[in-house]
């Protein structure tokens, strides 16, 4: 297994609800790929240029141990998160 870091920006337009929820199923996504070691709640912050209409995003940053196979299902999980999911990135540590 290898370690990965992710920065999930979620659309600040959902209730706090809505976006603890998203943060649940993507938490429970990566639990069927691999092990979560953290996840930090950066908060609502001003993003660099604008998504949409959206100029603001809440900001996530989660670090989990996974293999590299696992990655690829991450990619078509976010594929069906658009609506709640501005951006996403996956970084190997």
């Amino acid at each position: 297994m290898r370690e990965y870091e992710m920065m999930v920006i979620v659309n600040p337009e959902l209730s706090d609800q809505d976006i603890d929820g998203t943060i649940t199923s993507i938490k429970e996504n990566l639990e069927q790929i691999g092990e979560i070691k953290e996840v930090e709640e950066w908060g609502r912050r001003k993003l660099a240029y604008p998504i949409g209409h959206a100029e603001e995003g809440a900001y996530y940053l989660l670090t989990f141990n996974a293999n590299p196979e696992g990655i690829d299902g991450i990619k078509k999980f976010f594929s069906l998160k658009k609506k709640e999911v501005m951006r996403y990135m996956v970084i190997r540590r």
